[in-house]
């Protein structure tokens, strides 16, 4: 067939040699960039067929990447514009995505390794260039028949400060693949990527995700509430540091995330490099400088790794850390999931026992002339606290984030007092003062139901809501509002009517239901 028997886009200057997808406004195509001589992946989007805000993502995708190149990354080559189209081409990588891989193929432990080790490389590689990915899945990963991996798919990728430009309740990624803070809309760092990457490579250890499930919302509260299980079969004994490693990605707490990379990288020490080159070296002369590229990226990579861990090491010298190959966790000072941080917790220490201050001392008494260093030591204990909370909170003490329930194991204190704090996105924080004695074992259990209130608000036809001079939405609400027991000043405003108040009591555990109808109201 002739060129010229073939679609040409952008002056033609692409031809196009399939179509992969097409949707209103936007198709994807196997191009063959004729200035290049080089075939390239070719995303055209129209500025009539899709939202400004789809337009934006895709502008700001070319931005955050177009100086970026690492062999586990897709290149994005460049950008063109002509009339009302946008073109981008891409750099075009020939394989499955990781999903299709597993599921028509068994991979080896090593070559699981060697797959999962080039992943943690291309977000190691995203984040040290201050971009934070935000859609890590099986979908978004490629892999060639040499286990090449890359990374794709940049449409939701930003840098870390910047304004998303999705509005802020809405949830951005693919809910299975979602981290616990963009879930409850906190802020964003690096760290979520990591846990994404965890989900991923749990995937491609059992073929399942850990927190799927039938509907959304039993997904995301498995992805809060719920660990993984690793009984399956393909964690044995021969694959330990891998469980430990997905077990540090999938922390709830991105801070507990946030553990070493290079140790990291470590933990995948794998052999089949050099036989994926040897690989690529038989296919011919057809592949040789490419054979030489990967084997080059592959030395540098290797040679990065080892002298970031040397520098790591060596710049730290006032600090322990340790990263146990076998059965144990890796582990930094502070970090353990259980114990509470010494930077806000009362220090374990060996005390004299001081003399009561009303004790009057006799002057001329011997035995009251005591040397204070020969009063007995009293040994301080750490207590146990154990937490239970309905239907879930994140558990915060002394402001600092501990885990989100329900919590397992007892958590490890020294005895003092504390201000616990249970956070849940429907209700109120609930913050509790309590005192723990030398080796209490204390238990605290709450339901949220019960510790408030709940308004149930009915206004024809419709109003603003200010609850003590606070904006708190608009009616009708699609669930009640939950609030601590009190009395509460309520104002509706609708600017067809006048403004309407009144004082409402709430109780804790009950509902309060309030119907206004704005048309009979005289205020």
């Amino acid at each position: 067939m002739n060129t010229t028997d073939k679609e040409l886009l952008y002056n033609g200057r692409f031809e196009i040699l399939s179509v992969l997808k097409k949707d209103s406004g936007y198709g994807v195509f196997k191009a063959r960039d004729l200035t290049l001589n080089s075939i390239v992946l070719l995303k055209v989007i129209e500025d009539t067929g899709l939202n400004g805000e789809e337009i934006k993502r895709f502008e700001r995708e070319f931005e955050l990447l177009k100086n970026l190149e690492h062999i586990n990354l897709v290149k994005y080559l460049n950008q063109y514009k002509n009339e009302r189209k946008i073109y981008a081409s891409y750099e075009f990588f020939s394989g499955l995505n990781l999903r299709e891989a597993y599921s028509n193929r068994s991979f080896s432990l090593e070559e699981k390794k060697f797959i999962m080790k080039q992943i943690l490389q291309g977000i190691y590689f995203l984040h040290s260039n201050d971009v934070i990915h935000r859609d890590i899945k099986p979908e978004n990963i490629l892999i060639d028949e040499n286990l090449i991996v890359k990374i794709t798919d940049f449409g939701l990728a930003v840098k870390p400060g910047v304004q998303n430009i999705t509005k802020r309740d809405s949830l951005i990624g693919t809910p299975a693949y979602l981290s616990p803070e963009q879930i409850l809309g906190d802020k964003l760092t690096f760290s979520g990527d990591y846990f994404q990457t965890g989900i991923v490579f749990y995937e491609l250890m059992t073929g399942e995700n850990p927190f799927l499930a039938t509907e959304m919302q039993s997904t995301l509260n498995n992805i809060l509430n719920f660990d993984p299980d690793f009984n399956n079969p393909e964690f044995n004994t021969e694959s330990q540091e891998i469980v430990v490693l997905i077990k540090n990605l999938l922390a709830k707490s991105p801070s507990k995330r946030e553990h070493d990379k290079v140790v990291a990288l470590t933990l995948l020490k794998t052999g089949i490099e050099n036989r994926v080159i040897e690989q690529i070296r038989r296919q011919g002369s057809k592949v040789k400088s490419q054979s030489f590229r990967y084997r080059n990226h592959f030395i540098s990579a290797f040679l990065v790794i080892v002298l970031s861990a040397i520098f790591i090491f060596a710049t730290k010298p006032g600090e322990t850390s340790q990263a146990v190959m076998n059965n144990e966790v890796i582990e930094t000072p502070g970090e353990n999931i259980n114990t509470i941080a010494n930077d806000f917790t009362p220090e374990l220490r060996i005390e004299p026992e001081k003399q009561p201050a009303n004790n009057k001392v006799k002057e001329e008494s011997p035995s009251n002339n005591i040397d204070e260093n020969e009063l007995p030591a009293k040994v301080i204990i750490p207590a146990s606290l154990s937490i239970d909370c309905l239907p879930w909170a994140q558990i915060y003490i002394n402001s600092k984030y501990i885990e989100t329930t329900p919590i397992k194991e007892e958590l490890r204190l020294q005895p003092g007092k504390y201000n616990i704090e249970f956070k849940h996105p429907g209700f109120p924080v609930l913050s509790k003062e309590i005192e723990i004695l030398n080796g209490e074992k204390k238990a605290i259990s709450v339901d949220l139901n019960k510790e408030f209130g709940f308004l149930d608000l009915k206004v024809f036809p419709w109003a603003e809501v200010y609850i003590n001079g606070e904006n708190a939405g608009q009616t009708p609400f699609n669930k009640f509002k939950a609030l601590a027991p009190g009395v509460y000043q309520i104002t509706l405003k609708n600017p067809s009517f006048s403004d309407y108040s009144t004082s409402l009591q709430i109780n804790a555990g009950k509902v309060t239901v309030y119907n206004v109808d704005l048309n009979m109201s005289v205020n």
